[in-house]
């Protein structure tokens, strides 16, 4: 039988507030990110990864759009920059400095050198 604990609001906030502290990752400012899913047509390079036991998939497009769907998910993860950097700390790529001035341009050299690795 489940022990049912009762907690205060203030203790629901807490918690509430430190899972969008370790999340905050996820979230963006930028007015610019739309992260809209793409015809799947349009794919032309896709690569399966793992980040800390989860799958996630990172596909690049026509007109090199980079999107990476989480397993289970349907709709794009937001902010892929800072995905694709964990992919290339988690897989020890070592992309170069200049690839991160943009993301579609991080996103292809990253599934280059992730078919070259795997």
């Amino acid at each position: 039988m489940p022990i049912l604990v009762e907690i205060s609001f203030a203790q629901e906030l807490e918690v509430l507030l430190k899972s969008v502290e370790i999340n905050s990752h996820l979230f963006t400012n930028d007015s610019n990110d739309q992260n809209k899913s793409l015809p799947k047509k349009d794919v032309i390079d896709s690569q399966d990864v793992f980040l800390s036991g989860t799958k996630y998939t990172l596909k690049r497009y026509k007109k090199g759009y980079i999107r990476i769907i989480r397993e289970g998910m349907i709709k794009p993860m937001p902010n892929s920059k800072y995905l694709l950097k964990k992919i290339d700390e988690e897989y020890n790529l070592n992309i170069e400095k200049k690839a991160w001035e943009q993301t579609q341009r991080a996103g292809k050299v990253i599934l280059k050198k992730l078919k070259e690795k795997l």
